[in-house]
């Protein structure tokens, strides 16, 4: 596996996690979002927007190249190409998005159009994120 190729991929698949997940929740949840942390109050203890941002960034990057890896070593058995790379998207999202989503619902915590749009969104964002990085990836 080429290990330089799997990081640039990542951080590539990362980014695009990254500026999806940043629209879905500032553009299409942002009222909600609102509306919860206004319900929330004192509860709530969400660090600045700024350190909350670079959080989530270092947590995308760190699902795109986790997503890179399995590509790589996958692509051998699955063959390389797109369709290989939408199933790891879609196995990506499994882990990385909806699961933790079920976990919010049976905690609820969270509003239920929060859950439901930013897995939907997050399903699209991790098959897309993989199809980018797999474009870069070259063993």
């Amino acid at each position: 596996m080429n290990t330089t190729r799997i990081f640039y991929g990542g951080v590539l698949a990362g980014i695009i996690l990254f500026v999806g997940a940043t629209g879905t929740n500032n553009v299409i949840l942002g009222s909600d979002w609102g509306a919860w942390a206004k319900a929330m109050g004192p509860l709530n203890h969400a660090p600045s927007q700024l350190v909350a941002s670079l959080i989530w960034l270092v947590v995308m990057v760190l699902i795109g190249v986790t997503g890179m890896w399995i590509y790589a070593a996958v692509r051998s058995r699955l063959t390389p190409g797109p369709a290989t790379a939408a199933k790891v998207g879609v196995a990506v999202w499994v882990c990385a998005f909806f699961a933790p989503e079920l976990g919010n619902i049976a905690l609820g915590a969270y509003p239920m159009n929060t859950i439901v749009v930013g897995s939907l969104a997050g399903l699209v964002g991790a098959v897309l994120s993989m199809l980018a990085g797999a474009w870069v990836y070259r063993d």
